[in-house]
């Protein structure tokens, strides 16, 4: 009526107006009555007050006055200045004494009291009450810090004021221990514990989660230490204009903050465990809702419409999942609950009798994303034992949640394929750990924490097929572990599709498990042929050639299928010396009668082409130098080995002799021609000393070839190409400084010298010329003598050192010693054939009459016996120092 209504629900009568408040009181007015209407005024910032005085209802008089003459009222008077130093005092005293969250106080002062009492309810009830229910204040505080900590989640900046919202839910857990009527909001409340500690989108990534604002939460379970049982303040105190000093209570200690990704995962465990042991203690017990008519919201959402989807590393719930079927009830009877998310979206959904399997769920789920992140992190400090053992639970959550709602496990696919994938990693590394390693790994492994046992416990009540087991088990075998890691590379593309960007990383690391498996097979085979103890079963070693052969060519097509030519190079490299091995295996099941083999022969061409294939997919050397030279080295060596292979085991049963000698020199050139001697990197000793041994054995081809050729013009030319040849060893072989191959070299020229004598109507040439090769002998035999004087260290040459061929001081010496008997055999056969050429040269002939003065006297020293002290190798450099010393001085009379 006239604008004006009033407020009901007080025992005063209050009305309002457009710009006015009134009051009825109903008794008389005195000094509370006028503080009453100036703090309302004050609080209401109402500027002035209608007074109406009355007489059993029949009306005296109105009275007007402004807010700030209310203090002045007759029979009301008071100082605002005093009453407002006491009301901030009173505020002083309860910031400094009321401090312990969760519990409740009570401030008293009695009639006639000259202090003012702050009473600790909690801390005063705790002794005289069995049990927490006893405790009228500690379930309606519990509420109250829960729902402030939801409503501060569901803000916008509440991922700013995660340390606090942590203190209230801990808190709210606290109040509730020991409440058996209140799991729902208990295990709800360790859901958002967990969910702060380890957010679904942030699953996985360690370095965006240890930036997250939730550092410096604090966590601690443990009882906080208590304080006095009630504080006091004198009431003259709060009238005191400035601010009194009160007695402050001890400030509550606290724990550390979780600094690192590990120890929150480690808490978040532990809050999912309670939070499923409350789901699970809470079947058969009955609910207690606060107010009957209405539900309490909880900080979940429906399974349905989900969270908000982080990143695709995270295992969340589809918000597209809208089958009625996703949520398949044990019971024909439902509820509706409201539950609500972060986001802050609310919606009513079909739940399995009650919210234990809605909790259920989500708490498999969280425990899913917070082992994967552990599991993340451990594998960023190679504790293996740690990964293997997490990624187990997150296994066995996953597989409970499928059990559990099939349709929203599913609709995660990429969770499990960051799993698998890194299981497989796991397993891959494994496959490479010595002994001690595995120890600690497997140590790692089997030990679990509490809140570990408790999880896995719970999720295998829900697991009635595992179908990930043999993802995570412990194996120690290296075989095995590739196999299983194939296997869960395997299982990580079958949950993507193909336009997912996280196909090509899983698809290359197939390609590497096969390699490493087909490599694993290829050593096996090794092993068994150079172990001479064993038995060779050339049926038992075809199969492990197979399997080695099928892997590498699985991890080819791996790589060719994401456009890796790095890595397809590499796995054709690979398949090339399988192929080698092969032909190399049959030779050790020929006993008699050795032979080169057409299957030998076909695995070195077939060798050759995987060498070949690799340098066509690198295409250029300037794409990898390092793979380049290595393939073709390899390339070098398989044409090369395949025509020593050749030349040494010539198959003349079924090839002639010619032919075998043609071969030979076609695939010696093939090595020839991969043999890099124009890039000078570290190995170029290596190719040189190839290509030096090409030149020598091509030279005793050629010098083989001479001997058994008929036609004179034949045999000239395969002369002059074995001269070629030699002189091109040697060169090469002098760079190298290798005295005893140089030394060889000469006795095959001097060998072809002997044989064409023997043919030749211009023997004395031949003589003299394989007369000046001895000589020319001397510097290499002089450098064999120095270097058996003194010994290089661990009897290893600075040759050998550099990866040229080189024997040890022993070995060399008794190399050296056969080569020189038979140059000193040779010497003396050559100085004895010149001296019969000279005796029956024609008489009259002066220089005839000389040169056998001068050949004779090289017999004589030819002849000349050993010392006893002296070495074969000392000899022979005394030997050719005189008879270079003799030969010096006749040329010089000559002239």
């Amino acid at each position: 009526m006239h604008g004006i209504r009033q407020l009901v629900g007080l025992r005063w009568y209050v009305w309002n107006s457009t710009s006015r408040f009134s009051i009825e009181m109903g008794q008389p007015i005195n000094v509370l009555t006028g503080i009453d209407y100036w703090l309302d005024n004050l609080m209401c910032n109402v500027p002035e007050l209608a007074m109406c005085y009355h007489v059993d209802g029949i009306v005296q008089y109105y009275e007007l006055m402004k807010t700030e003459e209310i203090p002045y009222l007759e029979g009301s008077k008071f100082s605002p200045k005093v009453l407002k130093d006491i009301a901030q005092n009173i505020r002083t005293f309860l910031q400094l004494n009321a401090a312990k969250e969760g519990h409740t106080y009570w401030l008293f002062k009695g009639s006639n009291d000259e202090i003012v009492k702050l009473y600790d309810l909690t801390t005063l009830c705790k002794p005289d009450m069995e049990n927490n229910e006893q405790n009228p204040f500690s379930v309606p505080v519990a509420i109250l810090l829960y729902r402030v900590a939801r409503n501060m989640v569901q803000a916008d900046d509440g991922a700013q004021h995660s340390k606090d919202i942590c203190k209230l839910l801990c808190n709210c857990i606290k109040l509730l221990q020991g409440h058996t009527r209140h799991y729902e909001i208990i295990a709800s409340a360790n859901y958002m514990l967990s969910d702060l500690l380890i957010p679904d989108e942030k699953c996985g990534k360690t370095g965006d989660c240890e930036e997250e604002a939730c550092g410096g939460i604090i966590v601690d379970m443990e009882e906080m230490s208590d304080f006095a049982a009630d504080s006091s303040v004198e009431v003259q105190a709060l009238c005191l204009p400035n601010r009194p000093t009160f007695v402050e209570s001890e400030p509550v200690q606290t724990q550390g903050a979780l600094e690192t990704l590990e120890a929150r995962c480690l808490s978040a465990l532990k809050f999912i465990a309670q939070g499923l042991l409350c789901v699970e203690n809470s079947f058969g017990k009955p609910s207690d809702k606060l107010h009957s008519n209405i539900p309490i919201p909880l900080p979940y959402e429906s399974l349905k419409s989900g969270s908000h989807v982080g990143s695709m590393s995270c295992f969340c719930f589809d918000n597209n999942a809208t089958n009625n079927g996703d949520l398949q009830a044990s019971s024909a009877s439902h509820e509706h609950l409201a539950i609500q998310s972060k986001s802050g979206k609310e919606t009513k959904v079909p739940q399995s009798n009650s919210w234990q399997y809605q909790l259920k769920v989500l708490l498999l789920n969280k425990a899913c994303v917070a082992s994967y992140t552990f599991a993340v992190s451990s594998n960023a400090q190679h504790r293996y034992g740690q990964v293997l053992k997490h990624t187990k639970l997150v296994l066995m959550c996953y597989a409970a949640t499928k059990n559990l709602c099939a349709a929203i496990a599913e609709k995660s696919p990429e969770f499990l394929s960051l799993v698998m994938s890194l299981c497989g990693d796991v397993h891959i590394i494994m496959a490479h750990q010595d002994a001690s390693a595995f120890a600690a790994i497997k140590e790692d492994y089997q030990l679990l924490s509490e809140a570990e046992g408790i999880i896995s416990d719970i999720a295998a009540k829900d697991i009635h097929h595992n179908t990930f087991q043999w993802a995570y088990n412990l194996e120690s075998s290296q075989e095995r572990n590739i196999v299983i890691s194939i296997d869960c590379y395997k299982a990580a593309l079958s949950s993507l599709t193909n336009q997912s960007p996280e196909v090509k990383l899983i698809v290359s690391k197939l390609g590497n498990a096969n390699n490493e498996l087909g490599v694993y097979y290829m050593n096996q085979a090794m092993t068994k042929i150079n172990d001479k103890g064993s038995e060779l079963n050339l049926s038992a070693l075809e199969e492990i050639w197979k399997k080695s052969q099928s892997y590498l060519v699985k991890g080819r097509d791996n790589f060719e299928e994401i456009h890796d030519n790095l890595n397809v190079c590499l796995l054709n490299a690979n398949l090339g010396k399988l192929m080698r091995l092969c032909s190399q295996s049959l030779a050790e099941f020929q006993t008699e009668h050795r032979e080169f083999t057409v299957q030998e022969r076909h695995y070195y061409r077939k060798a050759a082409s995987h060498y070949q294939a690799a340098l066509l997919s690198l295409e250029k050397r300037e794409v990898h130098s390092v793979i380049w030279d290595s393939v073709l080295w390899d390339l070098s060596s398989c044409y090369f080995n395949m025509a020593t292979q050749l030349q040494d085991y010539a198959p003349l049963s079924t090839q002639s002799r010619e032919d075998v000698e043609k071969d030979v020199t076609d695939y010696m050139m093939k090595a020839l021609k991969y043999c890099d001697l124009e890039t000078g990197t570290a190995r170029l000793p290596i190719r040189q000393y190839r290509a030096a041994t090409i030149y020598h054995r091509l030279a005793s081809l050629y010098h083989n070839a001479f001997r058994n050729q008929k036609l004179d013009q034949r045999r000239k030319h395969q002369r002059t190409l074995a001269e070629l040849h030699y002189s091109k060893a040697l060169h090469l072989f002098q760079l190298l400084e290798q005295p005893c191959e140089l030394l060889r070299i000469q006795l095959e020229r001097v060998a072809i010298c002997e044989f064409h004598t023997e043919t030749s109507q211009v023997g004395i040439k031949s003589l003299q010329t394989a007369l000046n090769h001895i000589l020319q002998s001397e510097p290499w035999v002089a450098s064999i003598e120095e270097r058996l004087s003194v010994p290089t260290l661990n009897s290893v040459s600075s040759k050998q050192e550099e990866g040229v061929m080189s024997m040890d001081d022993k070995q060399f010496e008794q190399e050296a010693g056969k080569l020189l008997d038979i140059m000193q055999h040779q010497l003396k056969s050559i100085l004895l054939a010149l001296v019969k050429a000279a005796a029956v040269a024609k008489k009259g002939h002066g220089q005839n009459s000389d040169a056998l003065q001068l050949y004779k006297k090289m017999y004589q020293v030819s002849l000349s016996t050993r010392e006893e002290s002296a070495t074969v190798v000392s000899h022979s450099c005394y030997i050719l120092s005189q008879l270079t010393q003799l030969y010096q001085q006749r040329n010089q009379s000559k002239t």
